[in-house]
């Protein structure tokens, strides 16, 4: 529910961004999301606060589980040795598309103002959808595949964006980004939770957050630097090919060890 809340206002947010600022300018738009702002935070002012639970403590008797415990565990699980690296892999290199949005928009496809907007929203749709079946009973099922695949997702949609300057293909890209990091990301999530032992859920918690949601900054600085010495689209190639890169270095093993290249995300 927390994923199609923040990924329908994702897909929302800069639609109408993208009709605010060429009718009424950048300082309407900041005053309006302003506005907004002070709009959810007297909501959540408004909101009353729930009472205690009684008998509950919250001393050291209820100290919850340290973060080296959650990486002792992440590095003898199988599934999470693997797939919490490539959660990372893709935050550092996937994630930071972000920062070359409106250079893109500007440079290769002539307007920043619309095409931003157009392609923030794509992504927004891409990330919707994948929130919509992360929370379907289909979870499960796809996320024997996707889990595997999407990664790759990412590496194709970077490099449609670094070879083509046609708007429909970027548009088409940028949505399958989307998809991809939100599926990944807390689909990710979704499998620690689901395999973990109960006692290690909120240290994983933190874990995740630090692995994935923590990295994306890390990669806008990198991808920011690397920009200033190459030519946008360049850029987004050089992001595939590392990431592709990474991901070899992730699967690879495991593949050579099955003997063939194993799509199974249960199995891998």
């Amino acid at each position: 529910m927390n994923a199609i809340a923040y990924n329908g206002a994702r897909m929302i947010g800069p639609a109408i961004a993208a009709a605010v600022y060429p009718t009424l300018g950048a300082t309407y738009g900041f005053a309006l999301t302003a506005a907004s702002l002070a709009l959810m935070l007297a909501i959540v002012r408004s909101m009353p606060t729930p009472a205690a639970i009684p008998g509950e403590s919250h001393g050291p008797g209820k100290a919850g589980v340290s973060l080296r415990a959650a990486f002792d565990y992440v590095r003898r699980d199988r599934l999470a040795s693997l797939f919490l690296p490539v959660a990372t892999c893709l935050a550092v290199l996937g994630g930071s598309y972000q920062t070359l949005v409106p250079v893109l928009a500007d440079r290769v496809h002539g307007s920043a103002s619309i095409w931003t907007g157009v392609f923030f929203a794509s992504a927004g749709a891409g990330s919707t959808i994948a929130a919509l079946l992360l929370s379907s009973k289909y979870l499960y099922p796809a996320s024997r595949h996707l889990q595997v695949i999407t990664p790759w997702v990412v590496v194709i949609a970077l490099a449609g964006l670094g070879l083509s300057g046609s708007g429909p293909i970027a548009i088409g890209c940028f949505a399958m980004l989307g998809f991809s990091l939100t599926f990944t990301g807390p689909g990710t999530n979704a499998k620690l939770h689901q395999n973990a032992p109960p006692q290690l859920r909120g240290a994983l918690v933190g874990l995740y957050a630090l692995s994935f949601t923590g990295m994306i900054p890390v990669g806008n600085l990198l991808v920011g630097l690397l920009a200033q010495w190459l030519p946008v689209q360049a850029t987004l190639l050089v992001m595939s090919g590392a990431m592709a890169f990474c991901l070899l270095l992730l699967f690879l093993p495991r593949w050579v060890r099955h003997g063939r290249i194993v799509l199974d995300g249960d199995r891998i």
